[in-house]
């Protein structure tokens, strides 16, 4: 009998013979039995499966006790540890031997079992691989995918900048070519050949409205100009009022290089009888309850009855509203029947100055904004008492 040791020390009534196994093996497993049931099964379960058949040998003992397992549950268990009983024998001494061969139709499905669970195996295992190779490609798209992003972001702002550019350098080339209209239609009012050269100014007044400005000093005929800011327009209102024959431009300045450089043009354009550069530096001042830079008073003080003010600076940059001041700090040194010029009126800070002198000091917008796109000033009038002398302009 098979007892319930390990595979590897089988007793001696284990035999093996030389039959060719038809699927698995050629041994034989010979199982001596006294005919306990529960002995088979744990024999069959441990050691049959390797082998091509099996001999179970019931003693006769089991069937005189009792003991010995009928044919119907011996099948079973054979069955279910894949073997069908062949052959049934009862030898001299009245030992019953069952031999019983491996199922083909069992061998064959474990066959395939066994190879069905290594393709599974083979193929979990490709499938690992190409997860984790996937996974490679995917962080690498991404990675690719946020690079592509940001280049396409850079792009687009470089786009907008160039865009902006050339937008912006086409509205340069659009006013330098109308200031050169403007500039020759202003020659036309001078009798004399004026230099402009060397000159470099960053925000020089626009072409319509110098010429604007020329026409109505010629037609007007103010005494006394002040103008807060130097630059070009400078030169060519002194020359209007060198051609008027009456009249002096006061020209205030705070930065040093511009100062220097009109005062250039001033002296070689023989000038000097109808311009004076002012040196201003801005300080601070206050108007209500806001601060201010604006031109200090010792560069104004002795100047009065001015008739026309012309306003284009101090710069932008010195604050918001930088322009506001002009007006309340020179209020009472304009003359009762004045003029107001303020420069770059096409801007926010500007258009909010305008309307502040307009409710605060009484001034009267002549025109909001001229119908002429190219024009960027804006007139206000301004009385005491009297008939005003800045009527509406007509173009």
């Amino acid at each position: 009998m098979i007892n319930e040791e390990p595979v590897q020390s089988l007793p001696s009534t284990v035999l093996l013979d030389d039959e060719d196994g038809q699927l698995f093996s050629d041994r034989r497993l010979i199982i001596n039995s006294p005919g306990q049931e529960l002995p088979i099964l744990r024999a069959l379960a441990a050691h049959a499966a390797p082998f091509a058949s099996v001999e179970l040998r019931l003693h006769p003992l089991a069937e005189a006790t009792g003991t010995s397992p009928d044919e119907f549950n011996l099948s079973n268990v054979l069955d279910n540890a894949g073997y069908r009983i062949s052959e049934r024998s009862t030898n001299p001494s009245g030992t019953i031997s069952y031999y019983a061969r491996r199922s083909t139709r069992h061998s064959a499905l474990a066959k395939s079992l066994t190879e069905l669970e290594s393709r599974i195996a083979t193929t979990e295992t490709t499938i690992v691989a190409e997860q984790h190779h996937n996974r490679e490609k995917l962080d690498k798209l991404t990675a690719g995918q946020q690079r592509l992003d940001t280049t396409q972001e850079y792009l687009a702002r470089q786009s907008r900048v160039i865009r902006d550019g050339v937008e912006t350098s086409i509205g340069h080339l659009r006013r330098q070519f109308y200031n050169v209209q403007t500039a020759l239609e202003i020659s036309k009012l001078s009798e004399q050949p004026i230099s402009l050269q060397p000159y470099n100014e960053a925000w020089p007044m626009a072409g319509a409205d110098l010429l604007e400005l020329m026409t109505y000093i010629l037609d007007r005929r103010p005494h006394t100009i002040l103008e807060c800011g130097s630059g070009m327009s400078t030169v060519w209102i002194g020359l209007a009022l060198k051609q008027l024959g009456r009249g002096r431009l006061y020209s205030l300045e705070h930065d040093d290089h511009f100062l220097a450089q009109t005062q250039h043009l001033i002296e070689i354009n023989g000038l000097t009888d109808q311009v004076s550069i002012n040196r201003a530096p801005l300080d601070d001042v206050s108007v209500g309850d806001q601060d201010f830079e604006w031109y200090a008073v010792d560069g104004w003080q002795e100047i009065s009855d001015i008739e026309l003010l012309i306003v284009d600076g101090p710069p932008q940059s010195t604050g918001k509203l930088a322009r506001f001041p002009a007006v309340p700090m020179l209020l009472d040194r304009l003359a009762d029947r004045a003029t107001v010029v303020l420069d770059d009126a096409d801007r926010p800070d500007e258009q909010e100055i305008g309307r502040a002198w307009s409710e605060q000091y009484g001034l009267d917008n002549i025109r909001e904004r001229t119908a002429v796109k190219q024009h960027r000033s804006q007139y206000f009038k301004f009385q005491r008492g009297g008939d005003p002398i800045g009527e509406e302009l007509e173009r």
